[in-house]
């Protein structure tokens, strides 16, 4: 959902002296974080679902943080404490230790052996935790998650009789709108008032081309709806785990739109599916291969990361690297360490040591 902040940064960028390319790129990038501002996914695999190169959307996220929050497009809290200690003029060298190299100490509160390993008081470990306070934590500016809010989906993506998904638009079930009779007997009654006439075409033909925008506006959401159930199937069938991975550019492709159009069309919308109510920029995600060759997306390994720690002893929490290696034995999927760290952190999950209960 864009809100008043996102507005304002690309009134801003398209009124200075941003190239329209870039502005038009921070547009969709905007589109892409979530509502704290974040790229959860890291900058790469935002370009790879927008179709962009990695250097334009860089580009963009630069000229957005230039006229806006300094972390936007962060990839978690870590990084977007980072970003603002190092946009100081004047940066606290022992702050950004805490978040670079003890921040996992710092949330599980470990302040005494912080600052034995650091070599300073604990004082000084507090006056620097006492800046990390005053940073903000959700650099989008506008739009804060209300839990008494409640989406309604624009699609509903369900399953016929014959097998097959469905992409049905909520609102085709909502009257047409359309011209009322008073305008046309305005209209007719103006025949001897050439001013008034003319002033009742201009407004009528304005409506016209409102009623225009709206029916292609519904058509492009229809036409995108339809090219992400056949492209996801799988998931509409067995949940996020069988989420394949897509690019805007490919529903762009298959419908014969600009990547630009599709993203303005899937911003803000929501589809309730056999899984429940998801946006619409869900369905879109980067992939990992596996060893046989198949693409699994990134939102089913990070679901089958969280299945693996759901379900794993607690006195003996799964590594890291343990989870790369369950990953591969039990599922052939084939991820780096420092991705499954990754994706554990974009899932909110703590680390092992934090998750262990010590029994007596």
């Amino acid at each position: 959902m864009e809100t008043r902040g996102d507005q304002e940064l690309l009134a801003e960028l398209h009124t200075g002296d941003c190239p329209t390319k870039v502005a038009r790129v921070a547009e969709s990038l905007l589109g892409r974080m979530d509502a704290r501002g974040f790229l959860p996914d890291g900058l790469e695999s935002a370009a790879a679902a927008l179709g962009f190169a990695v250097v334009e959307v860089d580009q963009a996220l630069h000229a957005l943080r230039r006229v806006g929050h300094p972390a936007l497009g962060a990839c978690d809290l870590k990084d977007a404490y980072r970003l603002q200690l190092l946009a100081f003029p004047h940066v606290n060298t022992l702050a950004l230790a805490l978040v670079d190299d003890h921040f996992d100490e710092l949330l599980a509160n470990r302040l005494p052996q912080i600052a034995s390993a650091l070599g300073v008081g604990l004082s000084e470990v507090r006056d620097a935790l006492q800046i990390l306070s005053l940073l903000d934590t959700r650099p989008r500016d506008g739009e804060v998650a209300d839990a008494g809010i409640t989406i309604l989906p624009d699609i509903l993506m369900q399953e016929d009789d014959t097998g097959n998904f469905q992409a049905i638009l909520v609102r085709q079930t909502l009257p047409r709108v359309r011209l009322s009779q008073v305008a046309h007997e305005a209209l007719a009654q103006a025949k001897g008032d050439a001013r008034l006439r003319k002033f009742l075409l201009r407004r009528i033909e304005r409506a016209r081309w409102f009623l225009d925008a709206v029916a292609t506006r519904q058509d492009t959401l229809q036409k995108v709806a339809d090219a992400l159930v056949f492209h996801q199937r799988a998931f509409l069938l067995g949940g996020f785990e069988k989420l394949a991975p897509l690019k805007m550019q490919d529903v762009a492709t298959a419908t014969g739109m600009h990547i630009s159009t599709v993203s303005r069309a899937v911003k803000g919308k929501h589809a309730l599916t056999p899984h429940g109510i998801s946006p619409l920029k869900a369905f879109f995600t980067g992939g990992q291969k596996s060893p046989d060759g198949k693409s699994t997306s990134r939102v089913a390994i990070q679901e089958r990361i969280r299945e693996l720690v759901e379900a794993e002893n607690s006195e003996t929490p799964l590594s890291d690297r343990e989870l790369m290696e369950a990953l591969f034995t039990r599922d052939n999927i084939k991820v780096a360490r420092r991705t499954v760290t990754k994706y554990r952190k974009v899932l909110g999950i703590p680390a092992s040591h934090l998750r262990q209960e010590h029994r007596d």
